[in-house]
Order: structure tokens, then C-alpha cells, then sequence
């Protein structure tokens, strides 16, 4: 992990998911959010992520770079 964390240095405070739209085909990047999608708390596509007052990043963690190495999540590095 150490490795890792040495040769694709960045933000720690967050992160970055990928994400891709079936209708359009378009896709992207977010930062991940705890509250991304969270009835009563997020109100996307009302209001944008950089706008929300409930905006709740969360940070890049070993157990995270983890679940991207094996394939569980799509993160960007």
C-alpha cells in the first residue's frame, strides 16, 4: 500500500468516483460523498454537489486504494 500511496500521490482529504450515464454514455468524475444520494440530506440534481450545504467528502483510505487494486470500486488516482 505504502508503494502505492508513493508512486500516485494526491489529495488524501478525498477522492474522486467515476461515474457514466446509461442514457447518454457520458461519464465523469465525482468526489466521493458520504451523503451522495442519502434521502432527506442530498438533493441532487436539484442542487450541485459544489453548492450542498450537506456535502460530506469522504477520504482516501487504505481499505479504499484496497477495493480499487482488487476491482470493487472504480476510483481515479
Amino acid at each position: 500500500m505504502a508503494l502505492f500511496r508513493r508512486l500516485f500521490r494526491g489529495r488524501t482529504d478525498v477522492y474522486p468516483i467515476r461515474w457514466e450515464s446509461k442514457s447518454t454514455g457520458r461519464t465523469g468524475y465525482t468526489p466521493a460523498c458520504a451523503n451522495e444520494w442519502r434521502v432527506g440530506v442530498c438533493e441532487k440534481p436539484r442542487i450541485k454537489c459544489s453548492e450542498c450545504n450537506s456535502r460530506l467528502l469522504i477520504p482516501l483510505t487504505d481499505a479504499v486504494i484496497c477495493e480499487h487494486l482488487t476491482g470493487k470500486r472504480t476510483q481515479a488516482a
